[in-house]
């Protein structure tokens, strides 16, 4: 009797348990054409990731039943942000499309062939859900496409750390490539240009100028849009490691599950063509040294967006460690910066760093 009584009640608190979690599909459409917009992605205000949009706008999420009625938002470049509740959800979301209106713009080369390109960058990361740090700031590059060389300068930039995420993980490092902030790089290149020259992937022509592309393996990874002159104006590639494989590293162990990279280029009237977006995310796994085997989950968001260019540099620029912000002014506050330095998530729970500068 005792053990069918155990037994009974270890069904009961398992069934318990397991019904705490929701699954729910969701299906993401154009308001306009009803066409799939893949690679849109549900977040919430708290930075955390719950899925991206696949190739037939289908994303899977999992939400503890008690928190049905949290605000959830879907983001998608060339579309206005869009807020939901699961819990009063059917089963697609529509999004509105947003005209972006990209301002004109003068690129002049100063004598040999260097062109400086200034962006606003923020980029955060999560570990198991809660939100572990957030970076934005000005960087600079310095572009010169007859040596095909750029070199990057940070301007000024502010750190927030959770201070109770860093004492509960008792680490003396994460490697960068799990952990994921940092400042994205300037791309000389496009990926349509990049998959041309190299042949990485396959690229398979769609209507009204764009590919699929396609890995080795002829699996759909991603999208290329090209303008009426046959450059790329905007790419998407999602990139997902089904290996069981992890990577050691000073007894550390670790593995990328899946990348998601999203570029947007600006082509003037003065036939200047440029970076005016960039946009990254990925979701990994790190066990430490000190808790082999202990894996967390770790997602990382970083974006860069244009704010102007000029011929010749007047910065000096300042060291970047993350663990320390660096700059003169308030700079988020700048009229030039205030319409992208809204910060991506809810600081509440972060602790400003200490200004170095």
């Amino acid at each position: 009797m005792g053990k069918v009584f155990f037994t009974i009640t270890v069904l009961v608190f398992s069934t318990v348990i397991f019904s705490q979690n929701v699954n729910k599909q969701i299906i993401i459409a154009d308001s306009i054409d009803n066409e799939a917009v893949e690679f849109s992605y549900i977040t919430d205000s708290e930075g955390v990731i719950y899925g991206v949009s696949n190739s037939i706008g289908e994303v899977k999420i999992k939400l503890d039943k008690n928190n049905l009625d949290k605000e959830l938002y879907v983001i998608r470049s060339g579309y206005k942000k869009h807020s939901f509740r699961v819990g009063r959800l059917k089963d697609t979301i529509f999004l509105q499309p947003n005209i972006e209106h990209i301002k004109e713009v003068t690129v002049t080369a100063e004598k040999g062939g260097t062109i400086y390109y200034k962006y606003y960058f923020k980029t955060y990361d999560t570990q198991n859900d809660t939100i572990r740090r957030y970076i934005d700031g000005i960087v600079e590059y310095a572009v010169n496409k007859k040596k095909s060389s750029v070199k990057q300068k940070i301007l000024e930039y502010r750190s927030f750390i959770n201070k109770k995420v860093f004492k509960d993980e008792k680490l003396k490092f994460i490697e960068i490539s799990y952990e994921g902030t940092g400042v994205l790089n300037y791309k000389l290149m496009s990926i349509y240009d990049i998959s041309k020259l190299y042949n990485d992937y396959i690229l398979t022509s769609l209507n009204r100028g764009s590919f699929k592309i396609k890995d080795r393996g002829g699996e759909e990874i991603g999208k290329i849009y090209l303008d009426n002159t046959g450059k790329e104006k905007s790419a998407y590639l999602l990139e997902v490691n089904n290996s069981d494989k992890t990577k050691k590293f000073l007894g550390s162990e670790g593995k990328i599950l899946f990348e998601l990279e999203e570029e947007h280029f600006s082509n003037t009237t003065d036939d200047k063509y440029y970076l005016s977006k960039r946009r990254f995310v990925q979701k990994a796994l790190f066990s430490p040294k000190s808790k082999k085997g202990s894996f967390s989950t770790y997602m990382a968001f970083s974006e860069l967006f244009f704010l102007g260019t000029y011929n010749s540099s007047k910065y000096k620029g300042v060291k970047f460690r993350r663990d320390n912000s660096n700059y003169h002014d308030k700079f988020w506050t700048n009229n030039e910066y205030i319409a992208v330095s809204k910060p991506l998530v809810n600081l509440k729970m972060l602790e400003e760093t200490q200004n170095k500068n």
